[in-house]
């Protein structure tokens, strides 16, 4: 993902401030975190008002105690233990520089952290072979375009 769609992407994540969490999903390497209505689509995933999906390294945080991070995915029952997000309110996030670094802070001192493990990830200028590159956290659902980057007004332009 290139610094652009970063900035897009926290564009969208603010659309997300204040929802409850309605769902908890865990497919591969992927934690999908979904707020309002869900309806699963024509793959039996989820879909949602919004969802924030972050992939690569992310960790789970419940007041002083790690309960999960990405690399737990192999153990058995570890996407169940998840389950108590959902109910949680996204009372705030921090987009940290230089990195992206995604924290999410929920109510009930529950924190979701996700770090982009990728340098090519902050390219500043379009990368020739997207399959390069691995995206860490993005945002989907109802009025997110597909294209969302052609609908983007960066600050300053």
């Amino acid at each position: 993902m290139t610094i652009f769609a970063f900035e897009a992407q926290e564009s969208w994540l603010q659309t997300v401030a204040g929802k409850v969490c309605s769902a908890v999903e865990v497919e591969e390497a992927t934690l999908h975190l979904h707020f309002g209505a869900t309806q699963p689509d024509e793959n039996a995933m989820l879909t949602a008002e919004r969802t924030v999906s972050m992939h690569g390294v992310w960790r789970i945080e419940r007041a002083e105690e790690l309960v999960a991070g990405s690399g737990d995915l192999e153990t058995n029952g570890a996407a169940s233990r998840l389950a108590f997000i959902t109910g949680a309110t996204l009372e705030r996030f921090e987009v940290s520089q230089p990195g992206f670094d995604l924290d999410l802070f929920f109510s009930g001192q529950v924190v979701v952290r996700s770090f982009p493990c990728n340098a090519r990830e902050y390219a500043e200028d379009d990368i020739e072979d997207d399959t390069d590159i691995t995206v860490s956290w993005w945002i989907d659902g109802v009025g997110v375009p597909d294209d969302w980057e052609e609908h983007y007004d960066p600050p300053g332009v």
